[in-house]
């Protein structure tokens, strides 16, 4: 069982109860369940909810999804490919309302580690199973090559450059256009503070004019064995 959390925090200019959009700070928070059917594969389903702990604290539930996942699928010196095919279950009234029915996602990380460092790439597809009545996205993409520096052995330091784009929802006789979200640059560090827990803050740069950088931390917690 592991948690893993994530902080969208307040504009650097501005530290208050809001982030830089004018939404209030929040925590999207995941408790994933996984279990290896073969030495090399494995089962898992995560549970997520997002919780606003200011301006009167309130939660809201997030579509689970189930997965099968093969952490080493390809491996070769110092390099690792990490792949997975999760299935989102449209449980919330939110994925209801658009007439969602299914979404199928593929997260995959290629990724190069040494002894002082390394450097990879983070890369996503979903596609979203949409009604007649279907609102959003149909398909959605996100990529995010990334590098870090090993500074002590718990302590590293790194930067990522997220991308995320998608194809709006149509009629199959209409063309498909993939819109683009912009570029993030994130800058941060990653501190295990023990054996199974992770604390990495980072600095999240819009890369498009006019936009504020805002403060942001991850956690990861291995709960029990």
């Amino acid at each position: 069982v592991r948690y893993y959390g994530v902080f969208f925090g307040p504009a650097v200019s501005h530290l208050s109860s809001q982030q830089q959009d004018g939404t209030p700070l929040s925590i999207r928070n995941f408790l994933a369940f996984s279990h290896a059917i073969s030495p090399d594969t494995q089962l898992g389903a995560s549970v997520s909810w997002n919780w606003r702990p200011v301006q009167g604290q309130d939660w809201s539930l997030r579509d689970p999804f189930v997965k099968i996942s093969k952490p080493s699928a390809w491996q070769s010196g110092n390099w690792n490919w990490y792949t997975d095919l999760r299935l989102h279950l449209p449980v919330t009234e939110r994925s209801r309302s658009r007439d969602l029915w299914a979404a199928l996602q593929s997260f995959n990380s290629l990724d190069y580690d040494g002894e002082i460092g390394g450097f990879g790439l983070y890369s996503a597809v979903r596609h979203n199973f949409l009604g007649a009545q279907g609102s959003g996205d149909e398909w959605e993409f996100y990529a995010a090559p990334h590098l870090h520096w090993q500074a002590l052995k718990t302590l590293s330091a790194g930067v990522l450059l997220e991308w995320n784009g998608g194809t709006p929802f149509e009629n199959a006789t209409e063309s498909r256009v993939i819109y683009s979200d912009g570029w993030n640059l994130q800058p941060g560090l990653s501190w295990d503070a023990s054996p199974g827990l992770n604390v990495s803050p980072f600095l999240n740069l819009p890369l498009s004019p006019g936009s504020d950088a805002n403060l942001g931390m991850t956690l990861s917690w291995k709960i029990g064995t």
